[in-house]
């Protein structure tokens, strides 16, 4: 019964020096890292010379347009301004 009292002291000791070995391990036995190649490519692009001109367009509709949300606002100081 002593003995295990004696070692239960040190318990987490030992485990602080243990995670520290093998956290030193797996920082030593990573693999190491090589970056990939950029590589940039020219994008297609189709040019068009244009040139302003008017059209005229008709838009046929009917029906009445309202508001999703109506608001009032007013002036903080009431009297003329």
């Amino acid at each position: 019964m002593k003995l295990k009292n004696k070692f239960s002291k040190f318990y987490p000791f030992i485990i602080i020096a243990i995670s520290i070995m093998i956290s030193f391990i797996m920082i030593i036995l990573r693999p190491k890292v090589t970056p990939d190649e950029i590589k940039h490519s020219i994008p297609y692009v189709e040019v068009k010379n244009i040139t302003p001109k008017s059209i005229n367009m008709i838009i046929e509709s009917q029906g009445t347009i309202e508001p999703y949300i109506e608001s009032q606002i007013f002036s903080e100081i009431m009297g003329p301004v």
